[in-house]
């Protein structure tokens, strides 16, 4: 995906996200239910217009943000080397955001959807898609794995990556698997631990291993 797509289809989103709660504006309850427990059940709310205009406005936080990064990023870390991956999970991540700021007005509309699933469904898909692109990233201070062993050497990045994409995959897979069997949050914290500890913990360990065995390790310059 080019940067120009991103673009085009990330303001898509975020103007139907905007647009839709407006046409139904009258029928959406003040406070806006904006926050749900674990149990599903509506736990916080917003006034309006701000429960409605809130999601949006994130929204194009968060397209800023993806936009500006590659301009940001110093010469020998930059994105541009993997810029199609890279916008392909900016716009997975606006999507997921404009599924979840849909909720409120879905269930303020009477919509009987269960949030916890939808959540973690969404949520269990985006981190499939990163585990996909995590091999592809290169060394960088934004996107990534970045721990101190892995910003450190060029090797271990590339190792722990490989395996972060594995991981990453498996815990997004657990995380489906609970929105579908209703289990939810009591696979969330396994599939986070799946996900993200285990591929620190290896940066870590193979950069150990990488000096006892005096293997010549690449530092980028």
């Amino acid at each position: 995906m080019k940067l120009s797509t991103f673009l085009v289809a990330g303001l898509i989103l975020i103007a139907l996200t905007a647009i839709v709660p407006f046409t139904v504006y009258d029928r959406i309850p003040d406070p806006v239910p904006t926050h749900w427990n674990l149990r599903g059940e509506v736990d916080g709310y917003t006034a309006k217009p701000w429960g409605v205009i809130l999601g949006p406005l994130i929204m194009v936080l968060v397209l800023g943000v993806f936009v500006a990064l590659p301009r940001l990023a110093p010469e020998g870390f930059r994105l541009e080397s993997f810029a199609r991956p890279y916008f392909l999970l900016g716009f997975s991540t606006i999507l997921f955001l404009a599924i979840a700021m849909s909720i409120p007005v879905m269930h303020s509309l009477g919509w009987n959807i269960r949030v916890d699933q939808v959540m973690l469904g969404g949520l269990g898909a985006l981190l499939m898609l990163i585990g996909n692109m995590l091999g592809k990233t290169t060394r960088n201070f934004f996107v990534g794995i970045r721990t101190p062993w892995t910003l450190t050497n060029e090797e271990v990045w590339l190792r722990t990556h490989r395996l972060g994409g594995k991981t990453f995959f498996a815990g997004g897979a657990l995380l489906m698997v609970g929105a579908v069997t209703g289990l939810g949050f009591a696979l969330a914290i396994p599939a986070i631990l799946i996900a993200a500890i285990i591929p620190v913990v290896y940066s870590y360990v193979i950069y150990r291993k990488l000096q006892r065995t005096e293997i010549p390790m690449t530092n980028g310059e």
